[in-house]
């Protein structure tokens, strides 16, 4: 599928191809969202890939992640504890998943914002990591420590049956 910036009804015709593609449920959520989007306000969102330096340094962060499984969701590296993404790139971000008292902490401490990956859309539990956080090795390890931790605590999603 490809976006069609401005071309609404062919951007439709595309996400539809893609829904009878996609069998991941969590990308079904996300294309039928994206879909209706674009049928109430007009042209589809166009998402930039992250830049090649944050997905190094990204790679550089898996380190704190442990033994999580590094996965791409739409594109982006996100890393994921028994189906339950922590940590992951949206466009030029990084977001991780903390536990409610550690997110009012780290949206405090650093005047971070919640992640909406669509204006009005906020993902639950998901936090931006603000840009110069990313590049400090002991703060950001520490948080990236948090969300895994928080990951632990959550319920194994049941792997999704394809086909």
């Amino acid at each position: 599928m490809h976006l069609r910036a401005g071309q609404t009804r062919a951007a439709l015709a595309d996400y539809e191809r893609a829904l009878d593609l996609v069998t991941n449920e969590a990308e079904r959520r996300y294309l039928t969202t994206a879909r209706h989007l674009a049928e109430k306000e007009g042209p589809v969102p166009v998402f930039r890939k992250s830049p090649p330096g944050l997905i190094a340094r990204f790679d550089e962060l898996a380190r704190f992640a442990g033994d999580a499984d590094r996965k791409l969701m739409f594109g982006y590296p996100v890393c994921v504890l028994r189906g339950n993404m922590f940590m992951g790139l949206h466009q030029d971000s990084l977001i991780l998943r903390l536990a409610e008292a550690d997110r009012a902490e780290f949206i405090g401490r650093y005047d971070a914002a919640p992640f909406e990956p669509m204006p009005g859309r906020p993902m639950k539990e998901y936090v931006v990591v603000p840009p110069a956080l990313v590049y400090d090795d002991d703060a950001i390890g520490e948080w990236v420590r948090k969300s895994r931790a928080w990951a632990e605590q959550l319920p194994a999603k049941k792997p999704k049956k394809k086909g």
